[in-house]
């Protein structure tokens, strides 16, 4: 897993959900290879999950990639979305997910800068 402070400051400065932001979770998580998903159409598979779209598919890789902290994961996505004013009733199932994988990788960064 390479360094995901440039993939955390794209994330947060994305306006919406993006395949693309999705295709980069997944080349930086290892669920993809990172040189090869432009030789196999993964935006049209089921191999790269809605992350920045779907709660289902950000929570479900957050259990992929840090298993039994899903919860303090959603917690500390819930908070950002409180520091961003995000609670404004429509934009919550558009914007938490973005906030669930946010949250997902600033976990998986500070976990491999306690373990390094």
């Amino acid at each position: 897993m390479s360094d995901l402070s440039s993939l955390i400051a794209r994330l947060e400065a994305a306006e919406g959900p993006s395949r693309k932001m999705d295709t980069e979770i997944a080349m930086a998580l290892g669920i993809i290879p990172d040189r090869e998903w432009w030789s196999i159409d993964y935006l049209k598979s089921d191999v790269i999950g809605r992350y920045t779209i779907s709660i289902d598919a950000a929570v479900s890789l957050a259990e992929r990639v840090l298993p039994g902290r899903c919860m303090s994961i959603l917690s500390a996505a819930k908070e950002l979305m409180y520091e961003r004013g995000g609670w404004e009733g429509h934009q919550v199932p558009q914007m938490l997910p973005r906030f669930i994988c946010l949250a997902t990788l600033r976990a998986l960064q500070q976990k491999g800068s306690s373990n390094g």
